[in-house]
């Protein structure tokens, strides 16, 4: 729903520059065509740096997913914002986790996959001018995991595969 979109991102950004935040992780952060980005208006009125992964075209039944979001003119995804320099942004659509859903699922039989696939980035943190500390990075997950009741199943084998690719790193 954009219907008040600006007055919530007015409001989000009033927020925000209260706190002066170093990153900010976003979820569900909507973007189309005569809204722009949210993601990219929350940086622009905040002055840092982006980067956001759509998710929506993969909510829906592929490959209907792009179609519809196409039509609608809205895709939401993670993002992240930040004043420190962001790289290796990485996402796994559709990612298979293993094993089919179980037969009390919607998608009974469907092999399991990332429903919303994690925004991995990577934060370049310069050193302080006023210490002497070395400069430093960080990577960071934003993670959305499928929602609703019975999908335990389905939130543990994004979790697990989400910590697997933590542990890469």
């Amino acid at each position: 729903d954009d219907r008040h979109l600006d007055r919530r991102l007015a409001m989000a950004l009033e927020e925000l520059r209260v706190l002066d935040p170093d990153i900010v992780a976003l979820q569900e952060a909507s973007s189309g065509l005569g809204r722009g980005g949210a993601a990219k208006r929350l940086a622009a009125g905040l002055g840092l740096r982006h980067v956001w992964a759509p998710a929506t075209s993969r909510i829906l039944v592929p490959p209907f997913g792009r179609l519809v979001t196409w039509l609608m003119n809205f895709a939401e995804g993670p993002a992240v914002l930040s004043r420190f320099p962001l790289s290796d942004e990485r996402v796994w659509p559709d990612l298979p986790l293993g094993g089919t859903h179980p037969e009390k699922s919607d998608y009974r039989g469907q092999p399991i996959a990332f429903r919303r696939s994690p925004l991995r980035v990577t934060v370049s943190v310069p050193p302080p001018t006023e210490v002497k500390t070395p400069a430093y990075s960080v990577t960071l997950f934003v993670v959305h995991q499928k929602s609703g009741r019975d999908m335990g199943y389905w939130r543990e084998r994004e979790a697990t595969k989400t910590v697997e690719f933590a542990k890469e790193l």
